[in-house]
């Protein structure tokens, strides 16, 4: 729990919203928008590399995607002040590519990488994908 969570809880009811709206909102929309990104990031990269772990933050991306969308067209639309502030945050923020031309959320492209039956785990060298097969260089003496 978040320290502003804990304060949020220990305000008076009326202060609540107006605390979510000011502090607890951005502070959590940040936080969850920037470890998707983060993610993303990741993912991309470790898919490009062969990772396995790739398929994990693929999933993990498509959480955060969904935590957003709480965060926002739930609970700050519905919920808070009994929906006073309904469409307030339905501008589109993840994936916006051109304004005029996106109405629609879009999970962030995030990759998934078959693994083979048969991996093997590579320490301290440089694996490369040559014609399909993967080259496993690796150093000549490992004290």
């Amino acid at each position: 729990m978040l320290a502003d969570d804990r304060i949020y809880n220990l305000l008076p009811f009326d202060n609540r919203d107006a605390f979510y709206q000011l502090v607890l909102f951005p502070v959590k929309a940040s936080l969850n928008l920037n470890e998707l990104w983060v993610t993303v990031g990741k993912n991309r990269l470790y898919a490009k590399q062969g990772r396995v772990s790739t398929n994990d933050l693929e999933k993990n991306a498509r959480v955060l995607f969904t935590k957003d969308s709480t965060l926002l067209l739930h609970y700050y639309n519905k919920i808070l002040s009994d929906g006073k502030w309904n469409h307030m945050m339905d501008q589109i923020h993840i994936s916006l590519y051109l304004l005029a031309t996106t109405s629609k959320r879009r999970t962030p492209e995030v990759r998934k990488i078959e693994i083979p039956d048969a991996a093997a785990m590579v320490l301290g060298s440089k694996a490369l994908k040559i014609g399909g097969h993967l080259k496993i260089r690796t150093p000549a003496a490992i004290p």
